[in-house]
């Protein structure tokens, strides 16, 4: 019997504007438009965190499915990161 899975997902934490933050929560946004300054992959996490001049202690949980890169009218080094399985809005910091 194993004593732990190990997984290679990383966990990344974002600042996300309200505006983003708030069409995330309601479910009318799935993705984000980023720098790939932390080599995203799929089957990583994000936690988005609301960032209104500071963090609100809000927080939403994603899982990357699909990472569009290289594309034309995207400019280079930017990803659109898709996002599944939304978890619903969490407050505080602590883990999730």
């Amino acid at each position: 019997m194993s004593e732990g899975v190990y997984t290679n997902e990383a966990i990344h934490y974002l600042k996300v504007d309200p505006i983003f933050f708030k069409a995330i929560q309601e479910g009318k946004k799935h993705f984000e438009l980023r720098k790939n300054d932390r080599n995203f992959k799929v089957n990583d996490y994000v936690i988005l965190q609301e960032f209104n001049e500071k963090l609100t202690g809000w927080s939403i949980a994603a899982q990357i499915n699909f990472i569009l890169e290289d594309y034309a009218g995207l400019e280079e080094g930017y990803v659109i990161l898709n996002l599944n399985d939304v978890k619903e809005k969490i407050y505080g910091f602590g883990s999730i």
